[in-house]
């Protein structure tokens, strides 16, 4: 099950995976509705940050193996292609920063449902696993591009051949996650980067993600073009002009 909650007066959604008695195993009606979920807060024009999270202490098992027993070749390609691009793309198209609270052990596709999101906070106590080899199957939820851009393609080949799993720390040391802290700290840490986030000039995350996004495969010239289109749209936007006339004000100020 997935639960969404809106906050208008701090512009803050949440998209919760919410079956713990299941450890949030997700069926392809579960990638679906997250989908939806996200979708639907990125309409909300109030949105200033979307929150992933998760009931209980594991953020998520990945696939519903008993789900997965039942369904054909055909519908798990869909599934696992058609709805998670779909989810793939609505975080992508989401207007506002997302942030993923990963409280605990990300296993399989949950993993790739984390790292979906901008910005991810874990704690010390999370874990990405890839339990992919032991079952006979290959990563999916577009891991092989995520893991391999972060630890390169040595590293991905044996984390993935061995069944493998990356604790929060050296998860963050190679980039893969935005933060680690201590469980005590966890929910301290995600508050304040949720904080944060919504302050993000509306608009500025989907045009930093298009920057950002395979950035790796352009060269410099055609980087610095791009960042010069999209500077000069964010230059364009009364609130941008404000901001900049705010900002030297504050530093004509006699000292």
């Amino acid at each position: 099950m997935i639960r969404t909650t809106f906050d208008s007066l701090s512009g803050v959604a949440r998209v919760s995976l919410a079956t713990p008695e299941r450890a949030n195993a997700l069926t392809p009606d579960d990638i679906r509705a997250l989908a939806q979920a996200v979708e639907a807060a990125g309409r909300e024009p109030e949105l200033r940050c979307l929150v992933l999270d998760a009931d209980g202490d594991t953020f998520s098992a990945g696939a519903d193996l008993d789900a997965l027993a039942h369904v054909s070749t055909e519908a798990l390609l869909a599934s696992a292609a058609d709805d998670f691009s779909h989810l793939a793309q609505m975080f992508a198209a989401c207007p506002a920063p997302t942030l993923c609270a990963l409280n605990g052990p990300a296993v399989g596709g949950g993993a790739g449902v984390a790292l979906l999101a901008d910005v991810i906070v874990a704690s010390a106590s999370a874990k990405l696993i890839f339990p992919f080899a032991r079952l006979g199957l290959v990563p999916d939820s577009g891991l092989t591009k995520i893991v391999t851009t972060a630890l390169g393609p040595s590293r991905t080949r044996l984390l993935f051949l061995s069944g493998g799993a990356i604790d929060a720390a050296p998860a963050f040391q190679a980039g893969l996650v935005s933060q680690c802290v201590p469980a005590d700290e966890f929910a301290t840490a995600v508050a304040k980067s949720i904080s944060i986030l919504s302050r993000t000039p509306l608009g500025l995350a989907p045009a930093l993600r298009a920057l950002i996004d395979d950035c790796s495969e352009r060269s410099l010239r055609e980087q610095i073009v791009l960042e010069a289109r999209a500077q000069a749209e964010r230059l364009s936007l009364p609130q941008t002009r404000s901001a900049i006339a705010a900002a030297l004000a504050t530093m004509r100020q006699p000292r």
